[in-house]
């Protein structure tokens, strides 16, 4: 194999890609293991049900009365298979529950973060929880936009003292040119 297809190769590769790692691999390896115990304990509880039906059937040569035998293996076998599916089925549900529940309260400290950018209510965001990367990229870009924000409040501070001391043209068009540097469009 050449070096540049074992590039490719690698970068063809799958990945698991999570949106939150921490709480994505805390249910998948609980669905997994949950799955493990499952088919565990359904193999555990066939082998002992075949056992006692074996046991039953086992001297039933002359007893007709009885259902066949392929009919209590089909009967014993969808029972368990349908406390498999059921169980499965809860688990699921419950591991819908938790993600959405996750998924809320981010959404939610999201919502808030932007209800009070939309309101160009910048005062600090403390008190809010770190629940996620996207939280923390938004209190971020929101504490840079308070800082550039106090900066154009001193300059027109800076600006209204030049003018009420009379400063010269020079003095106010630097101060002006300062503030223009920190508006965004003004790059």
């Amino acid at each position: 194999m050449n070096p540049s297809s074992a590039a490719r190769d690698s970068a063809v590769r799958r990945k698991a890609h999570y949106v939150d790692h921490v709480i994505q691999g805390s249910l998948l390896a609980a669905l997994i293991t949950l799955e493990i115990l499952l088919v565990t304990a359904s193999t555990w509880v066939m082998y002992r049900q075949l056992d006692s039906m074996i046991e039953e059937n086992l001297y039933r040569v002359h007893l007709p009365e009885q259902a066949p035998m392929f009919l209590q293996l089909l009967q014993e076998a969808s029972g368990i298979l349908g406390m498999f599916v059921l169980i499965n089925l809860l688990a699921l549900g419950l591991a819908e529950t938790i993600w959405s529940r996750y998924e809320n309260a981010i959404l939610a400290d999201f919502m808030s973060l932007i209800a009070k950018t939309q309101a160009l209510d910048f005062s600090s965001d403390e008190g809010l929880p770190q629940r996620h990367e996207v939280v923390t990229l938004t209190q971020a870009w929101r504490s840079g936009e308070r800082q550039q924000l106090l900066a154009l409040r001193a300059q027109l501070q800076a600006l209204e003292d030049l003018v009420a001391k009379r400063s010269s043209p020079q003095e106010l068009r630097l101060t002006i040119e300062t503030m223009q540097r920190l508006l965004p469009s003004g790059k």
